[in-house]
């Protein structure tokens, strides 16, 4: 049934004969202009709806099925189609189906379509939907301005509690409300995303995406419209194609032991994140004949996935797994139960302000300059294959907070409400896409998040560069102990590694590799790495890599990732990670002498030559240490202590520190393949 059938009845209703009254309404399908005409015939209380185009309105027999005891068939037809001919019907009370979904022009006028009725600039209209089962607006869901206000801060209440979850889900739905307008300036594939959200069986991830995850119903009783991850190709391809302007729900992909429902959960899956990426269907369907354009993004719960590498950089990943065990959060998502309409309302309201920007030559321009802006934004996850996609993804959901921000903004939500907006925004999209890059980086992922983590947390000692008082016997222009590991130290900044290897040879320089130069003793490394590697597990829990596999082979990482440098050899192969370097430790000893029956403490630095790492300071992912190394601190620790050998107790010369180090930076290089 229509849902037009049961919605008002028009002053079109007359009464056929004793005892059965017929209600027209005059449809108009905007693709082909063609009328056609929804009956609705009345007898005993009983109403009989049937819809008949103009052209079989007089060839066949439409009424064949409805029970109309004795009176006759000629008649009753010749009584209906008289009516329907002498019937002048008004603009009020033409109805227009456009056959599809979303953003769109009918009758010259831009509007938003749905199975139930239309948004346009001034509010909702019933006299045009689409007629496609499945996304239902409530008319309810339009209030005026001020109340919207009022349903915003509640639900950004809420959704402030859990950001990293609760955010992706909703903007998705921005997302697919807004990439309909971006075909129009041209951007086919940009807000077009899958939304994978994970999680094991009990987690929430269903009952999550039908709270947030959707804005549209699938019928007036407010069922969330859900495809079952069981349902028939053809019929997952149907409703991906009706999508346009919402959030297609595939729901509860599990792990098939059959291989014929294996092989067909993952070609439906396959053909989901292709025809969203793409922005039409990978095939056509039945009554087409071409695949249909659509502007939609996808939500895909399951707890099971199995997708190909390129594939996966068509979507973004969430995982919500153990949601449900923080009361919290079951507090927020039984709220947000309980208020089905606040999400459809927001998203209602904007798409009434995006419609009033439509044909706007200066938001077209500002659109077009942000994207410039955010696309030109140093890129980031180096290192995998598929890194420009995800560069891309990311751009594509900051692009939605800049259109929200400016939306709330125009909607007057104050400036601290914005900003607590942006700020959760920020954490959000720095989690979902450190998700994705787990899941498309694999282990290679989880180290650069683990040396990154530890680079922005660890003691970062920056050299000081003290003038050698006996510059001009010695040699050497500063103090070398200076630029020793100390054996508290987690990492040693050498700002200008070239420079503090300059001799008394008319200011000539050394000629080495790089500056700055980070370096951190080989055994911490590993030790803060192993920690770190863990932690970075734990928060991402994608991939089924464990920690001691990493840590096993993460000399060999490191290199292959240009992180740290290696020792140069002639036959092409590893070379070392770790080379000598000078450590020094201060101990407190008593001396073996007495004074007047008491023992003395010494105070001894005890050189020794320990493997050390030099880490890439300029590696694309690291570009926050620029802002590390000015914050790094200066500090004197060796406060004119004698600096004693380990190996034979005998006093250190600088030449022999110096010697040292100028071998630790020869010959040094960063691995290519």
């Amino acid at each position: 049934m229509d849902y037009l059938d049961n919605q008002c009845k028009t002053s079109n209703c007359f009464r056929v004969c004793d005892g059965i009254f017929a209600t027209i309404q005059k449809i108009v399908c905007v693709r082909n202009n063609m009328a056609e005409y929804n009956i609705t015939l009345q007898r005993e209380g009983v109403d009989y709806c049937v819809r008949v185009s103009e052209t079989d309105l007089y060839r066949t027999k439409f009424l064949r099925n409805i029970p109309f005891g004795d009176m006759g068939e000629p008649e009753l037809y010749k009584q209906i189609r008289r009516q329907i001919a002498d019937i002048r019907f008004t603009d009020e009370d033409i109805r227009y189906r456009t056959d599809q979904n979303g953003l769109q022009k009918v009758n010259e006028e831009w509007m938003f379509v749905f199975s139930n009725g239309g948004i346009y600039d001034a509010g909702f209209t019933q006299r045009v939907y689409s007629g496609i089962e499945g996304y239902y607006i409530p008319s309810e869901a339009m209030v005026d301005s001020e109340e919207v206000k009022g349903i915003i801060k509640s639900l950004f209440r809420e959704l402030n509690h859990n950001p990293k979850v609760f955010y992706p889900l909703f903007l998705l739905n921005i997302m697919a409300i807004t990439n309909g307008y971006l075909r129009l300036l041209g951007e086919k594939q940009f807000m077009k995303i899958t939304l994978w959200l994970a999680g094991a069986s009990g987690s929430g991830k269903t009952e999550l995406a039908k709270a947030v995850g959707t804005y549209v119903f699938a019928d007036s009783d407010l069922n969330c419209n859900a495809v079952s991850a069981t349902a028939r190709r053809n019929y997952v391809l149907e409703n991906l194609g009706h999508s346009s302007g919402c959030v297609f729900f595939f729901d509860d992909v599990k792990q098939e032991t059959v291989r014929e429902r294996k092989n067909s959960v993952k070609n439906k899956v396959d053909d989901i994140l292709r025809s969203v990426f793409n922005g039409r269907l990978t095939d056509v369907v039945s009554g087409q004949s071409t695949p249909p354009l659509i502007d939609a993004c996808a939500l895909i719960t399951g707890e099971f996935m199995q997708t190909e590498e390129s594939q996966n950089a068509r979507l973004l990943y969430l995982n919500a797994d153990g949601f449900l065990k923080h009361e919290r959060n079951s507090e927020t998502l039984r709220i947000l139960q309980q208020n089905p309409l606040w999400i459809t309302t927001v998203c209602c309201d904007y798409i009434c302000w995006l419609l009033t920007k439509v044909e706007s030559d200066i938001f077209r321009s500002f659109v077009k300059s942000m994207m410039d802006e955010v696309r030109g934004e140093k890129k980031g996850y180096g290192g995998i294959n598929n890194a420009a996609r995800l560069n891309e993804n990311r751009h594509m959901i900051e692009m939605v907070c800049i259109l929200l921000e400016r939306y709330l903004r125009e909607g007057g939500l104050t400036e601290e409400f914005i900003g607590r907006f942006k700020r959760a925004a920020e954490l959000s999209i720095e989690s979902l896409c450190s998700n994705t890059f787990a899941l498309l980086g694999g282990e290679e992922m989880i180290i650069q998040k683990a040396v990154s983590d530890l680079l922005k947390t660890c003691h970062i000692r920056k050299a000081r560069f003290q003038l050698n008082p006996r510059y001009s016997d010695s040699g050497f222009k500063y103090r070398q102990d200076y630029f020793m590991l100390q054996s508290d130290d987690d990492i040693l900044l050498i700002d200008d590694y070239e420079e503090s290897l300059v001799k008394n040879t008319q200011g000539q320089h050394d000629q080495y590799d790089i500056k700055p130069c980070l370096i951190i003793r080989e055994e911490k490394l590993i030790n803060l790495l192993n920690e770190s590697i863990r932690e970075v597990l734990r928060e991402y829990p994608v991939t089924c890599i464990f920690a001691d596999e990493i840590i096993s082979h993460l000399s060999r990482l490191l290199k292959k990732m240009q992180l740290i440098y290696k020792q140069r050899r002639s036959d092409g192969n590893w070379g070392r990670t770790a080379v000598k370097y000078p450590v020094c430790e201060v101990k407190e000893e008593w001396d073996k002498k007495y004074y007047e029956g008491e023992k003395e403490m010494e105070t001894r630095c005890i050189v020794d030559y320990k493997p050390t790492v030099q880490l890439n300071a300029e590696h694309p992912y690291l570009d926050f240490l620029m802002e590390r190394f000015e914050d790094a601190e200066s500090e004197k620790i060796l406060r004119g202590v004698e600096l004693i050998c380990d190996t034979d107790g005998k006093k250190l010369e600088e030449s022999e520190i110096y010697k040292l180090r100028k071998a630790f930076m020869n010959s040094k290089t960063l691995y290519k393949e």
